[in-house]
């Protein structure tokens, strides 16, 4: 599993923590995702990749489902 890679589409997940920048917060601290949203993924995911702004946001279109 590749932590910079969104869990659901596979894409870039734009996260700043796993791009090595701990000087500034991640897009996600500003935003609310659904936790239901997050009890989707598998077990081996959750709390070590994260979504996607696109998947995140619940925009399915175009995922790798």
């Amino acid at each position: 599993m590749d932590p910079s890679r969104c869990p659901v589409c596979g894409k870039g997940n734009d996260c700043g923590l796993a791009g090595g920048d701990s000087t500034s917060p991640c897009w996600c601290f500003s935003m609310t995702i659904d936790a239901t949203r997050l009890a989707d993924l598998p077990p081996q995911v959750q709390g070590n990749a994260c979504l996607c702004p696109r998947c995140a946001r619940g925009d399915r279109s175009g995922t790798a489902q």
